[in-house]
């Protein structure tokens, strides 16, 4: 169903229910999903009372309030502590990194509807901006857009009216509707000297007035540097004599040319000096990656040393206070990156994303084999040797599927950023098929899937060439763009023609089958179906057969042949049940249901519905679960059980408002108007 047809209808939508803070993802995994968690606010905000009230009389009277300022003067620390303290809105925090990307709109919205716990099922990326105005049209957000680079960037990401906005941004961004803009400055003498007695003491700070009135000027008194000279001074006990010399060293060697304030150099590059060989380089290596934040064995790879030492550079640098760690996942602070990455040689970097591209490939195709073994088969070559691998099974397939929700915006940054000169990247769209199948966040997808042909085209790697065709137009199938998809899976026939892929060739000719179902052309389709299952027996993958057998069903009973469409059907729901993985035995008995319905056999298709639920309910398949309870729903209709009917719709109802999928809101809607309408018994007096 195409968003924009309903899109007016959803502002009439009464009783949208705010978060009363952030709510469980509809499918849990190890891992938060990006944007990243807001940074944690100071506990203590020095010399900044009168911009605090400005936010509390400007937020709420105006759409957007900007606050901007040079780097290291405190933009997020301010906003940060304003948000925690002065607001009961429930925030949604996106770092936009001072960069304007291709996909970083659908990213970030992404990631912020699913923090509402919204479903993005079969939405197109462009619908995007405006769904995510829908949704927080009652409900109370306070939206922080942290080093925002444009009015553009920003536009797009705006909630619906009535919302607060706050924006920071290193310089004045022009053409933004922000009613109101706090710039952030120096501090003054006396407020720098307040922010060293909080880490060293009055007494430490009063010893040589003029040594720290050398050491506020070389921190060009800027918090950030202030808090890094005092962090440093505090942690080897330096005079303010001393932390005034160490500082003017470093500021004497500081580059002529360099993208970083001089002021926040000096302090930077005094915090660096100090620093073992193994933490420099893994500070350096940090800021020239692309990702928002790694987890620590993807930052072993990254530096390519043991876990004992990478877990002892990242301790230094957190005592250093150079990087924040939450839930094992590594974040250097936005400040310092550029600082970081001009550390680092060329080939140094080049050598730490080569590692860390090679760490996501690997575990990617780990949380794709938990989902489904062995799927891709041996064509694609993944190189573990020497990683850290993280672990998954079958018996936890979420935890793989929460994985791969969560890592799509490093994959996405890292295949742009290794758009040219890594042949290897498409492997990373590609392996990250199971989780498309599984979990239907299509949007987030396109974007990847799109990149990972341009790569494997460029690198002239066949085989590449070939998966990504088809991994792009599957989920262009999936967002009801079968024509567009059609042209990409021929290609990718042809190409497997001429390989030896045969896992490759069977994948493509079911998706072959499954677009040419959507377009009617069934003939043609059963043909490809019956090639794709061909190979799945005769390799004996049984999980391939169910996922074949199951589309078969529908084309079998489109073009007439009911009685075969069933024996497909009930052939995999058998392969479902005996491989024991619970998504495909519950899309099997669903698929069952829908068959018997469709039939007339209501009773049949109420068992199989309720089947399907138990399981999806079991593994907190929200999505699938109201599905399922919409067809339940109609199923108890056509038997005039009506008050059950009405109940199941309420159930579907209830999961994708609490979704936010208004698309399937709508569909329950019409379910139920038909309900009411349809002609019922007269009952006896």
């Amino acid at each position: 169903m195409n968003v924009r047809r309903f899109l007016a209808w959803l502002r009439g939508l009464s009783s949208r229910r705010r978060p009363a803070g952030p709510t469980a993802p509809a499918e849990s995994g190890p891992l938060s999903p990006w944007p990243a968690r807001p940074p944690q606010a100071p506990r203590r905000l020095v010399g900044r009372e009168r911009h605090l009230r400005v936010l509390d009389e400007q937020v709420g009277r105006n759409r957007m309030v900007a606050v901007v300022g040079a780097r290291g003067t405190g933009k997020t620390a301010l906003v940060s502590y304003w948000v925690s303290h002065h607001t009961t809105a429930f925030e949604l925090y996106a770092d936009l990194n001072g960069t304007v990307s291709d996909g970083q709109t659908e990213a970030v919205l992404s990631g912020f509807l699913h923090k509402l716990d919204v479903s993005l099922n079969s939405v197109d990326p462009a619908d995007l901006p405006e769904l995510f105005r829908s949704v927080t049209a009652a409900t109370r957000v306070v939206v922080v857009l942290d080093n925002a680079a444009s009015a553009p960037q920003v536009n797009a990401l705006l909630p619906a009216p009535g919302n607060e906005v706050l924006v920071t941004s290193r310089r004045p961004v022009d053409a933004l509707a922000a009613g109101a803009t706090v710039e952030l400055g120096p501090l003054t003498f006396a407020e720098a000297r307040s922010m060293l007695e909080g880490f060293l003491g009055a007494a430490v700070v009063a010893e040589d007035p003029h040594a720290t009135w050398r050491v506020t000027e070389s921190c060009g008194r800027l918090p950030l540097a202030l808090r890094i000279a005092g962090d440093l001074a505090a942690r080897e006990k330096l005079s303010m004599t001393a932390l005034a010399r160490k500082l003017e060293s470093a500021g004497a060697e500081v580059r002529v040319v360099t993208t970083i304030d001089a002021d926040l150099s000096s302090a930077m590059g005094a915090s660096y000096d100090g620093l073992t060989k193994e933490a420099a380089r893994t500070f350096r290596l940090l800021g020239s990656q692309p990702c928002a934040a790694l987890h620590k064995y993807a930052v072993a790879a990254l530096v390519d040393r043991e876990l004992t030492v990478t877990i002892a550079a990242l301790d230094e640098l957190l005592r250093y206070q150079l990087i924040e760690i939450h839930d094992d996942r590594v974040k250097l602070q936005s400040a310092l990156r550029d600082y970081a990455a001009e550390q680092a040689s060329a080939a140094e970097k080049a050598a730490g994303f080569a590692g860390l591209l090679r760490w996501y490939i690997a575990n990617v195709a780990a949380a794709g084999n938990a989902l489904a073994p062995d799927w891709a088969g041996p064509a694609i070559e993944v190189d573990e040797e020497g990683l850290h691998l993280l672990e998954f099974s079958q018996e936890r397939y979420r935890e793989a599927v929460g994985w791969c929700r969560s890592e799509l915006a490093s994959a996405l940054a890292l295949v742009r950023a290794a758009e040219h000169g890594h042949s290897d990247a498409w492997k990373l769209p590609v392996l990250f098929m199971p989780y498309l199948f599984l979990s239907k966040h299509w949007s987030s997808c396109l974007d990847l899937a799109r990149l990972g042909v341009k790569i494997a085209r460029n690198a002239g790697d066949l085989v590449g060439l070939a998966r990504c065709l088809h991994n792009f137009s599957w989920v262009l199938h999936a967002l009801n763009r079968d024509q567009e998809a059609l042209p990409c899976l021929r290609e990718s026939a042809q190409l497997h023609g001429m390989l030896t892929d045969d896992r490759g060739r069977a994948w493509t000719s079911f998706a072959l089958g499954e677009s040419l179902t959507a377009v009617n052309e069934l003939a043609e389709a059963r043909e490809c179906f019956e090639r794709a299952l061909a190979h799945f027996e005769e390799t004996k993958w049984r999980f391939g057969e169910a996922i074949v057998l199951a589309s078969l069903a529908v084309t079998l009973e489109k073009q007439g042949d009911v009685r075969q469409a069933f024996a497909a059907a009930e052939k995999a729901l058998k392969i479902a049940q005996a491989v024991g993985i619970s998504p495909l035995q519950s899309h099997s008995h669903h698929q069952l249901g829908l068959l018997h319905q469709r039939e007339g056999n209501q009773e049949a298709a109420v068992g199989h519905f309720q089947r399907a639920l138990v399981l999806r309910r079991k593994f907190n398949e929200r999505w699938n679960e109201a599905d399922t309870e919409l067809s339940l729903g109609e199923a108890y209709g056509a038997l005039e059980r009506y008050d059950e009917a009405y109940a199941a719709f309420d159930r579907a109802e209830e999961i994708f408002a609490g979704l936010h999928d208004d698309a399937r809101r709508l569909v329950v809607h019409a379910a139920r108007a038909n309900l009411e309408v349809a002609p019922k018994p007269m009952r006896p007096e």
